[in-house]
């Protein structure tokens, strides 16, 4: 045979022996080569890429993930998981996870894409975002997703040895919110009709771009409910960060004809991409419910002392008569979960019946029902100190309310709340006169350990000078005892409000201790001030200390204030702003509320408790702000 080689044969060796050398033994003409597709990206991915996640409230979303085969040789796929940094820990979001489908699994690898199929996917699979629920997203990082095959380059030349994904979280989302969720009409008559404003929002957690308001209308025809100061279409809400920002505003009005029970909702469609339309649910009714505590352990929640492991509960009892229906529970702050689980429970009802865990929500209890909530306390194995929390129960009776109960452990912590509890000091006068006057910002302790107060300013938005508001006095650091209050008294001057269609806008800063985070927080009022447009603003009645004669220490003691008046509006929802401003040593009693005129605490100390109410209405577009008015309640031991 010869030993020589002519010169095709010769070439052909060579580009053998070169394709060899770049690491892979291909020829030009047959190589795998893998192509990548993502629901949401530009286009196809063949080395890296990335796509965001839609910012989804309650719903799962999925991205879709396709691999083809575009090459002329089978394609060998080694495995997909999640990138891994420096430390050996995945790059993944908490809220994402790969969803096989049950076509693979995980352990499926490695695996054979043919080829041939160019334009089908030899492997599909989801990646899944699924929101935190009952609580605001808290991780927004990167999840990278590498895929490694045995893939070439286009011309065959290169090893892709894997293809990286990113999958962000998209965080430049409008995310419209609407409350009440639900309302029901019980003080209405055939002869006076009642009315409810109804607020849409963009959610101050989440939202972080502007949406609009396209279409408000009722779900069915009616001659019972009726919309009014209805804004044109369409209307914009900014996004909270805005410092013109605003919730859109509009009334229902239920105005029955007969004594039959009406029901109906309000639609409202926005542009805000993945939120659909919005909707509130109206009915009419003449009766509300009421519910009452039983906890398992005298000391109730405070777990300071405890060494080990070790669950206490409390009992929700339905008092009627209309039902109550309980939304989900939560622990918070999210740092509290660490050391607190929260599981819920219906009781047995007799001896041969078992408790029934409660795993699905809202769940109504009707009149004489109950709801045991247990909280379990697993102190630190490292020695490191716990966090306080809140066991948060949202609930309908049917007004939307909330109910908080404290959650204590580790090291003694203090816990800041401010009233009004609305979240706004608001004045409103005369700006040509420029009326003057004096509020009050509380500051309770809810904490079990000393509150240190470091700084406290007034200021405008974009940190400008106030023009409105100010400090009566100057603050010097302080400390409040736990269960206590400390009084901050503000003065404004309406003449810093430009003209009467200007409402400023201004900030109430508190600088404070953080005992768990080591470190100083701020925590903010609004202070807000407009003209009352020559109208009058409401008075504030919250009876007077013979109203509330015979109060006994450890009696439920109900205050009233329906005989306070709106002025030149009418009372809307949460028109009753109330709180405690003085109460006397040793005391844990709290009350920071807003929206019933008959609000209930519980005094647990004998002597003086000094009560604040500040009532608002509205004419229109009109907010209406009373002065405070305070009573004070000799409670007997």
């Amino acid at each position: 045979m010869s030993r020589r080689l002519n010169l095709a044969a010769a070439m052909g060796l060579l580009g053998a022996l070169a394709m060899a050398g770049c690491g892979g033994n291909y020829t030009v003409s047959s190589f795998p080569r893998m192509q990548v597709e993502v629901a949401g990206a530009d286009e196809p991915i063949s080395e890296s890429g990335e796509t965001a996640f839609n910012q989804a409230i309650q719903i799962k979303s999925l991205k879709k993930v396709s691999i083809y085969n575009v090459g002329e040789k089978d394609l060998t796929i080694s495995g997909i998981d999640w990138a891994t940094d420096a430390a050996g820990l995945q790059i993944k979001n908490k809220y994402v996870d790969i969803e096989w489908g049950g076509v693979i699994g995980a352990d499926s690898f490695p695996y054979v894409v043919s080829w041939g199929n160019a334009g089908f996917a030899g492997l599909e699979f989801n990646v899944a975002f699924t929101p935190p629920l009952g609580f605001a997203l808290d991780d927004f990082s990167d999840s990278v997703l590498v895929i490694k095959s045995d893939s070439r380059s286009e011309d065959g030349h290169e090893a892709i040895k894997e293809v990286r994904i990113t999958f962000k979280m998209q965080t430049d989302n409008p995310v419209p919110r609407v409350t009440p969720l639900s309302y029901k009409f019980t003080n209405a008559t055939i002869a006076r009709p009642e009315r409810q404003d109804i607020h849409v929002y963009n959610d101050s957690d989440q939202g972080t771009a502007p949406f609009n308001v396209t279409a408000i209308y009722l779900e069915t025809a009616s001659d019972e409910f009726k919309l009014l100061n209805l804004p044109s279409m369409p209307a914009q809400v900014l996004e909270p960060q805005n410092g013109g920002y605003q919730d859109l505003v509009f009334t229902v009005e239920y105005a029955p004809k007969d004594q039959i029970l009406d029901t109906n909702a309000v639609i409202i469609e926005t542009d805000a991409t993945g939120f659909g339309t919005l909707r509130v649910a109206l009915s009419s009714g003449f009766s509300s419910g009421g519910y009452s505590l039983s906890y398992s352990s005298p000391n109730e929640f405070d777990f300071t002392n405890a060494t080990q492991k070790e669950t206490r509960s409390v009992v929700v009892y339905s008092e009627g008569p209309a039902p109550l229906t309980i939304k989900t529970p939560r622990i918070e702050p999210i740092e509290a979960r660490d050391d607190f689980t929260l599981t819920a429970w219906i009781p047995a009802t007799s001896a041969s019946d078992q408790d029934q865990q409660v795993t699905s929500w809202p769940r109504a209890l009707a009149a004489g029902k109950s709801m045991r909530f247990d909280i379990e306390f697993s102190p630190a194995n490292d020695g490191s100190d716990t966090a306080n929390g809140q066991l948060v129960i949202p609930y309908e009776s049917p007004d939307p309310d909330t109910l908080y109960i404290d959650l204590f452990s580790g090291d003694p912590k203090s816990k800041i709340s401010l009233a009004p509890s609305s979240g706004n000091v608001s004045v409103t006068g005369s700006s040509t006169a420029g009326t003057t006057g004096t509020r009050k910002v509380v500051i309770y302790n809810d904490g079990n350990g000393p509150l240190q107060l470091k700084d406290i300013e007034v200021k405008g938005n974009f940190d400008l000078p106030a023009e409105v508001y100010s400090l009566k006095n100057a603050f010097s650091e302080t400390s409040v005892a736990p269960g206590g209050l400390y009084i901050v008294d503000l003065t404004y001057d309406l003449d810093g409000v430009p003209d009467v269609d200007t409402t400023v806008s201004e900030i109430f800063t508190v600088t404070y201790y953080n005992d768990f985070t080591l470190g100083n927080e701020e925590k903010t009022l609004g202070l807000i001030a407009a003209d009352a447009h020559s109208l009058a603003n409401p008075t504030a009645d919250p009876g007077t200390a013979a109203s509330y004669a015979g109060a006994v220490v450890g009696d439920p003691l109900t205050l009233d204030g329906t005989a306070s008046t709106p002025g030149g509006g009418v009372f809307v929802s949460g028109s009753h702003i109330w709180y405690l401003t003085a109460k006397p040593a040793g005391s844990l009693a709290k009350l920071n509320t807003q929206g019933t005129m008959t609000p209930t605490f519980v005094p647990d100390v004998a002597g003086d408790y000094t009560v604040e109410l500040v009532v608002f209405s509205q004419s229109s577009d009109v907010y209406l702000y009373s002065a405070p008015a305070t009573v004070t309640i000799t409670v007997a031991p």
